[in-house]
């Protein structure tokens, strides 16, 4: 008798950044995933996923606070500064109904409408790519629900060293803690002969392939500023 899959809502502010997406391929086998977005349209988004070999994914395009507002610098402002945009006005019912609800860093206005209505039986996964130190200090709203959401939280990944010492866990938090840097499972993905991956390929029996994905520019909040200050002194070391 097959085991019925676990269902795993994963849930983004844009596009699926693949560096950290394609890592999710292997939770295929044992999770339902839906992917929910803004940002992009639908097919945009379908066509990258399907790219990595990700056709499984379920993906479900929101309406988000920015979507209202047609120039880009104020749907950044929104975010970025005042921590609305990304408040969902849609579908966050279908989010709810998965098992497990993996979200990102407070700053976004879904992981505190999340975390405000998420059942006791259902896991609330973090995944962390903040890497400057009293980032969430600097948000008008996400300094006022960045603590509630962290402390729902069942597992905080972070994706780096610098994700790790920059977090600032409140009291009460009794999930956990772990550091995974980004990387692509390239298994059952076989050359087409020309040095790149097929789209629609099988496992092979190969052995296992594994692709990290670095930044190929200044990492950002790690650029020295001329003020000894302790969020500088913290983020550059």
């Amino acid at each position: 008798m097959v085991a019925k899959k676990q269902s795993m809502a994963i849930v983004r502010a844009s596009r699926p950044n693949l560096a950290e997406f394609a890592m999710y391929r292997p939770f295929m086998e044992r999770f339902d995933l839906t992917f929910f977005f803004s940002g992009i349209a639908r097919g945009k988004c379908r066509s990258q996923l399907e790219g990595f070999g990700l056709s499984g994914v379920k993906v479900v395009r929101y309406t988000c606070v920015s979507d209202l507002v047609p120039s880009q610098f104020i749907q950044r402002g929104l975010d970025y500064k005042i921590g609305v945009g990304s408040y969902m006005l849609n579908h966050l019912s279908d989010v709810l109904a998965h098992d497990y609800i993996n979200v990102v860093d407070p700053a976004f206005g879904f992981t505190y409408q999340i975390s405000r209505r998420i059942r006791p039986s259902q896991k609330l996964i973090i995944v962390r790519w903040e890497n400057i130190y009293g980032r969430y200090d600097r948000i008008w709203l996400a300094a006022r629900r960045a603590n509630p959401v962290l402390k729902r939280a069942d597992t905080i990944i972070c994706v780096s060293q610098a994700a790790v010492s920059t977090l600032h866990l409140p009291p009460g938090f009794s999930g956990k803690v772990v550091q995974v840097y980004p990387g692509i499972d390239m298994r059952g993905v076989p050359s087409n002969g020309n040095g790149r991956a097929a789209r629609n390929g099988s496992s092979d029996g190969r052995r296992p392939v594994v692709l990290f994905v670095g930044r190929l520019q200044w990492t950002k909040g790690r650029r020295p500023c001329w003020w000894p200050c302790k969020s500088c002194t913290t983020r550059n070391n």
